[in-house]
Order: structure tokens, then sequence, then C-alpha cells
């Protein structure tokens, strides 16, 4: 898990703006989203070997990733009740 920055840098001497504090985060999210484009292109050049039960799992991997999606956008959000998320795994042996 990524943490924010320390409220003060002692190189600069003064106090991060929250901003500033959630670069990592704002790092975490650019490498995310690199993983959905990669994501993506494979999902365009799905083997026609598939089975029922991979397409499910992959189905199954994107809803995930759009719950985590709208979880994060509506963080905060008064009224919006966060959907739940879990795990896929490829191999059955997880």
């Amino acid at each position: 898990m990524t943490h924010p920055y320390n409220k003060h840098d002692y190189i600069l001497n003064r106090d991060l703006t929250p901003a500033e504090r959630l670069e990592p985060q704002r790092k975490a999210l650019e490498h995310a989203q690199g993983l959905l484009d990669q994501f993506r292109k494979i999902l365009v050049n799905a083997s026609d070997k598939l089975t029922e039960k991979e397409l499910d799992t992959i189905a199954e991997a994107v809803e995930n990733a759009l719950r985590a999606a709208e979880n994060a956008a509506f963080l905060g959000t008064s009224g919006f009740n966060a959907r739940p998320v879990r795990m896929v795994s490829w191999d059955e042996s997880k």
C-alpha cells in the first residue's frame, strides 16, 4: 500500500500541500492505468482457444476493475455504497 508523503518536507523546509503529499498515489494510479491499457490490448487480441470458464474469469476481472474504479471515483460521496471487489485468479490452485 502506498502512503502519502509526510506533511513537513525538511529539504524544502515547508509543509506540503495535500496534492503534493498524494504524489505517490497519483503515480500508482498512472501505473494502474498502464496495466489496464495492457489488459485492454489482451481483450482485443483474445485467443479463439479460450474456454467458456476462461472467458467468465476475464469478465469477472473486468467487473472487479470497474467496481474498484467506481469505489475510488465516488469515495466520500454521500449516498454512494461501495461495491465489493474480489480476488480473481486464472489458476484454480490459488
